[in-house]
């Protein structure tokens, strides 16, 4: 369990330090800052840490830890002792191959292929993440309690589509349309579910102010009522365009808290702030998040539900952190209360499921308690 409270208390910590330069003498240095001043809020090392110590517990994982890592291991000893021709065959994942066959054939060691692929999955993530350090610590409770970090242990082709899918954020912000298409057409190569990607672009300018949320509750309360049909309609258009290779049967698996909490992070994102003093990338976000909801009310029909909301799930900490901010421009004391809520909520909730998970050996994807590859 101690691995994953170090993610919580590390991160809290330095979320009142900061690294400052400093010059004396023609000699330029670098000093420690403690507090909470305007300059440690927004240069804290909270956020920067926490991917560190993320990463490090992906890099470092035993092979057999996490629900997939076995098969993964068997498909990396595969594709490597293939011929690189063979390897170059259509198929819809080709990308994921082609990395197992490069790295594979530097070295047999499936450890060391653990170790690119977390580095690959974190550092996208981490370098949208701390574009914005104000906030660290709401983010880092946030993405912790996200469904992306435990498949991040567990499924390395959907994460390296996730992390591609971050990158792919970076050129719709910057309204780089071409390299954002390519982004999308990459991640399919590792993972089916990126198809999602292609709406990223048109979600992020889509104007969905508040005045226009009057229009999206109903619509939201008819997606959830109607929910397994709406689903089993969708499923059987993929089914039927795929050539029946990707049937789904509709079933229900129950996950409807974690849709209550985006919906609370919605409603919230809309009630409380400034429409008319939000600049584009939040407002972009907060289009993202209300998306995420509405795909997340499949979730409970499906797990195809969720593996497509993944890559926008990754961006719901980075969005809050934003909303808050907006939050601060209008109301200061109801965005401290707002983000003390979660924050205690949150942590509260991430400490006794881990402590429960860790105690009972049962958990999602088989990810508690925490096994190093030396163990």
């Amino acid at each position: 369990m101690l691995p994953y409270v170090l993610l919580l208390i590390i991160p809290f910590i330095f979320s009142f330090v900061s690294l400052k330069r400093v010059g004396e003498n023609g000699r330029i240095g670098v000093s420690i800052v403690i507090g909470r001043d305007e300059y440690t809020k927004n240069h804290n090392l909270s956020i920067l840490l926490f991917f560190v110590l993320f990463f490090l517990l992906l890099a470092l994982r035993h092979p057999t830890f996490g629900r997939d890592l076995v098969r993964y291991e068997y498909y990396f000893d595969e594709f490597r002792s293939l011929p690189f021709t063979a390897n170059l065959k259509f198929e819809s994942e080709i990308v994921y191959q082609l990395l197992n066959w490069i790295i594979g054939n530097i070295t047999d060691n499936f450890q060391i292929f653990l170790v690119v692929v977390a580095a690959l999955c974190v550092i996208p993530i981490a370098y949208v993440n701390t574009q914005d350090r104000e906030h660290s610590y709401l983010a880092v409770i946030l993405f912790v309690n996200m469904s992306t970090f435990i498949m991040a242990f567990s499924g390395l082709r959907q994460m390296l589509a996730v992390s591609i899918g971050m990158i792919a954020y970076e050129f719709v912000k910057k309204k780089k349309l071409l390299p954002y298409l390519l982004m999308c057409v990459l991640a399919m190569g590792f993972h089916h579910a990126s198809f999602i990607l292609f709406i990223l672009y048109p979600v992020y300018y889509m104007r969905l102010t508040r005045k226009k949320l009057k229009y999206a509750i109903p619509i939201f309360a008819v997606v959830y009522a109607f929910n397994g049909r709406i689903f089993g309609l969708l499923a059987q258009l993929v089914s039927f365009a795929m050539n029946g290779k990707n049937e789904v049967e509709v079933e229900n698996n129950g996950a409807i808290s974690f849709l209550l909490l985006l919906l609370a992070m919605s409603v919230v994102s809309y009630m409380f702030t400034d429409d008319d003093n939000m600049d584009m990338e939040t407002m972009g976000l907060r289009n993202i998040l209300v998306v995420s909801t509405f795909l997340q009310s499949f979730a409970s029909v499906h797990l195809l539900a969720m593996r497509v909301n993944y890559f926008f799930i990754i961006l719901i900490p980075y969005a809050m952190v934003k909303i808050i901010k907006n939050i601060e421009q209008k109301a200061k004391k109801e965005a401290f209360v707002i983000e003390l809520t979660m924050v205690v909520f949150l942590t509260v909730y991430y400490l006794y499921t881990t402590y429960i998970s860790c105690k009972t050996g049962i958990s999602a994807l088989d990810t508690y308690p925490y096994r190093a590859f030396w163990s």
